[in-house]
């Protein structure tokens, strides 16, 4: 999350990270795209535009993080699946 983070920032996108990241698996957030759009100032549908985005970008990083881990991409793929399944509760 930390690397994501710093890639928002470091592209002048510090707020968006912080209004998006409750929208991934896990995050609690209670608010709707229509919320976050008025706080980020953009439509609602650039906001799930950017949502989308901002969930291609996690999953980049969240693999290139595991990949780092394990030897084998049958091992990536496992660790993903339990990693999502915990997130998921």
């Amino acid at each position: 999350m930390e690397k994501l983070r710093l890639r928002y920032q470091q592209g002048g996108r510090g707020e968006l990270f912080e209004q998006l990241r409750f929208l991934l698996p896990g995050g609690k957030s209670k608010s709707s795209y229509k919320e976050i759009s008025v706080r980020i100032g953009k439509s609602e549908d650039a906001t799930k535009m950017a949502a989308s985005r901002f969930r291609q970008e996690f999953g980049v990083v969240l693999r290139d993080e595991i990949r780092r881990t394990v030897s084998t991409p049958d091992e990536l793929q496992d660790e993903l699946r339990y990693l999502m399944s915990l997130l998921s509760r």
